[in-house]
């Protein structure tokens, strides 16, 4: 019940600050508390989330110099936020970057906007089309598609998430099957256990990979306490008695 409360309370803050319709927010409540069982993020996490993307967006498209000339979607998972889009200048691109990176409680803000024009509402249909098919090929995996955020600009696809080895490894594979896309950059934080390990872009790791890795120092361990083993102790050696005079 705690975490119901928790997830109405940012759809609150997000309708005060971008006076959505109620009839969306009530929408969104129920969308959030039918993923936040299998979500392995904490109800604070995904509050968390969810304010940084609205305080982000309100700060972009609010700004009087660039709001109404740019397109920025934002995307916080754990703290740690992807910023996709267009802007026609070099200078938005990083006044935005600045104002997410120094708001709290991001973690780190992977940069992704182009420097370009705003693409058109055909290519914005593509990149939803794409992540439509992504996300209905993994909706009949139990709790993978709401561990799995997929995003899609300007046909270049991201996943995100707290995924296992396993997970990602079904998650590419189902993307390898389909067409349509440039290039997919997975940006996962690797789950394992209660103790997450970040992984960036490009380090994914089979599962035939960590066992070689685990093997590797298995061998290591064992040769070392082998050395420890094998050290050998000079004999002990009977010194015969000495002679004193009063033995004679």
């Amino acid at each position: 019940m705690k975490k119901i409360i928790l997830i109405l309370s940012v759809i609150t803050l997000s309708y005060n600050l971008s006076a959505c319709s109620p009839i969306i927010i009530v929408g969104a409540a129920a969308g959030a508390s039918a993923t936040i069982a299998t979500d392995r993020r904490t109800a604070g996490k995904i509050v968390e989330d969810q304010a940084i993307e609205i305080q982000a967006s309100d700060f972009i498209y609010s700004h009087e110099v660039f709001g109404k000339k740019v397109h920025v979607d934002v995307t916080s998972i754990n703290n740690i936020v992807l910023l996709t889009g267009e802007t026609p200048k070099a200078e938005y691109r990083q006044t935005i970057y600045d104002k997410v990176m120094s708001m709290r409680p991001v973690k780190k803000v992977i940069n992704k906007i182009q420097i370009r024009k705003v693409l058109s509402a055909k290519e914005r249909s593509n990149d939803l089309w794409i992540t439509s098919k992504i996300k209905t090929r993994i909706l009949a995996r139990k709790g993978l598609l709401s561990r799995t955020k997929v995003i899609t600009a300007d046909s270049q696809v991201y996943l995100m998430g707290l995924v296992n080895d396993q997970e990602a490894k079904e998650v590419l594979a189902i993307i390898n099957d389909l067409s349509g896309y440039k290039s997919v950059i997975p940006l996962y934080e690797a789950y394992k256990g209660s103790l997450p390990k970040k992984l960036s872009a490009g380090e994914y790791k089979s599962p035939e990979r960590i066992e070689a890795e685990q093997k590797k120092v298995e061998e290591t361990r064992e040769k070392t306490l082998k050395e420890e083993d094998e050290i050998t102790m000079k004999p002990y050696v009977i010194q015969p008695p000495i002679a004193l005079e009063n033995d004679k």
